[in-house]
């Protein structure tokens, strides 16, 4: 790997294939790195096959149609000219704030948020990462509330959210069963009052 610093910018199509094999190629380590149980590996299969067969990894176009836009924005940071770490952030749907009796927090989901195992830990890229992401949903002012979803085996990746300040919401299992959670909410608020 190149040592040169990292570079942030947004995600062009020439990224594409390579941030879509980082993602399915990151999940697919924390698969054996975290042994998953069974029922946990056959359903994080299925849902990379469903997302890249499917859903927002499919292609250019459906990445950009959940990630960008006006309410969404995609990052890439690489070095010496290879991409290796990515996050996208979106303004979640929700009620108008005009129709609250108080201001509401716009609430920001982070996403496809991916760092290559060569270069986890090292030059900051995590926090280079979400500091963009926080700063392009906070540009408008006022509270924002960011908020993410984890594999709950994925101790590196709540530890890493927690380390940028952000806290812990919601522990979960779909099954409803009391065993390791097969999912962490993080959040984060930010309140930048222009």
């Amino acid at each position: 790997m190149n040592t040169t610093s990292p570079v942030l910018r947004s995600i062009s199509i020439d990224d594409f294939q390579s941030v879509r094999d980082m993602w399915a190629s990151g999940l697919r380590s924390n698969i054996e790195t975290y042994s998953y149980p069974n029922s946990l590996r056959a359903e994080e299969e299925s849902f990379i096959q469903d997302t890249l067969t499917s859903g927002d990894m499919k292609d250019f176009r459906s990445l950009i149609k959940k990630w960008g836009g006006e309410n969404g924005v995609f990052y890439v940071l690489e070095i010496g000219g290879e991409v290796v770490a990515c996050v996208g952030a979106r303004r979640e749907e929700g009620p108008s704030m005009s129709s609250q009796p108080a201001p509401v927090p716009r609430i920001y989901e982070l996403g496809r948020f991916t760092v290559v195992s060569e270069v986890r830990g090292k030059k900051n890229l995590a926090p280079l990462l979400l500091e963009a992401a926080e700063k392009w949903a906070s540009k408008d002012g006022g509270e924002v509330r960011i908020q993410a979803t984890t594999v709950g085996l994925n101790r590196a990746a709540v530890r890493c959210y927690e380390k940028n300040g952000y806290s812990e919401s919601f522990r979960g299992r779909r099954d409803g069963k009391k065993d390791e959670p097969d999912f962490v909410q993080v959040y984060k608020v930010i309140n930048d009052n222009k």
